[in-house]
């Protein structure tokens, strides 16, 4: 089995992204902005300490309602794998990636409004696998999604929660869709903070 310490460090290392419940939650901002937007943080890793980095996240277009909506109907109906497929065919819509490193694409990223005026971000993507982890085939294997989830105050500032690997299910019948973490903890983005 892959190391959760290895899953974990793989953002602060590979760049990993993002994640969301693909629910929408309040009031959807504006449509899809052409210039971006960027967001920095510092991420804190529970599972392995001292294990810090700083982030730099940029999205140059939001997701869909429309978008949204297909990506949860083919989880309801087809599931996890098929929309992961879908996810990976889907445009790049923005980026994360530590100092120094390339980074990591994302293709959802959603935005919305809260009631206390700040703004909630919810990015989805499927995480970087490596060659290690893809030859053993371990366990790791079944949580192909990075997801995460990061509330702003109305300032533009707040914290957030990034889940390196995650497993995506839903049941049909409720449409309750459900995430498992294959961390102990996710990792914990702090100062998180949007750029002029």
């Amino acid at each position: 089995m892959l190391k959760r310490h290895t899953l974990a460090t793989a953002l602060l290392i590979a760049c990993a992204a993002l994640g969301t419940t693909l629910a929408g939650a309040g009031a959807i901002s504006q449509a899809p902005k052409q210039a971006p937007d960027r967001y920095t943080a510092f991420a804190i890793d529970p599972n392995n300490p001292g294990v810090t980095a700083n982030v730099d996240i940029t999205i140059t277009h939001w997701t869909t309602e429309a978008e949204r909506q297909r990506l949860t109907n083919i989880l309801l109906e087809q599931g996890a794998a098929k929309m992961l497929e879908a996810l990976k065919a889907s445009p790049r819509l923005g980026s994360i990636r530590t100092t120094g490193s390339i980074g990591w694409d994302l293709r959802y990223a959603r935005l919305s409004d809260l009631p206390d005026g700040g703004q909630r971000i919810e990015i989805i993507t499927d995480r970087p696998i490596g060659t290690y982890e893809a030859a053993e085939q371990g366990r790791s294997m079944e949580y192909p999604f990075t997801t995460a989830d990061i509330r702003l105050n109305a300032k533009g500032e707040g914290e957030g929660k990034l889940y390196v690997a995650t497993r995506i299910a839903a049941d049909k019948g409720t449409k309750v869709i459900v995430m498992e973490n294959y961390s102990i903890a996710p990792v914990q983005l702090t100062a998180v903070k949007r750029l002029k």
